[in-house]
């Protein structure tokens, strides 16, 4: 029974995609200190196998691969949001890189 658990924890990949975004997002924000991302990710693992096997074990009419679908979807909208806010940072500093350059950092505000 326990390596039936353990199989099936490992085959919920939106689970993993949710965790990876929760400690990117949480870098990024400054929650998740340098180097500390593998504790984070042990214990946020450790987190989602204990409610896994909680789900399995009361509830087993759960449907776990809708969970793991949904999973895999915040950790998409997370990501992308992030990649989205890094975009403007990128776009500022660029922009202010150019500025002032022949013809590519023109302004008409002078």
């Amino acid at each position: 029974m326990l390596t039936d658990l353990f199989t099936g924890f490992l085959a919920l990949a939106g689970v993993a995609a949710l965790i990876a975004a929760l400690i990117n997002v949480g870098k990024a924000i400054g929650w998740v200190p340098d180097g500390a991302a593998p504790k984070f990710s042990l214990w946020l693992n450790l987190v989602f196998f204990a409610l896994f096997v909680i789900l399995s074990i009361f509830k087993p009419d759960v449907d776990i691969a809708g969970l793991d679908a949904n999973a895999q979807a915040v950790a998409q909208l997370m990501i992308g949001a992030l990649a989205f806010i890094g975009q403007l940072g990128v776009s500022r500093v660029s922009n202010a890189a150019l500025r002032g350059t022949p013809l590519v950092g023109f302004s008409h505000s002078g």
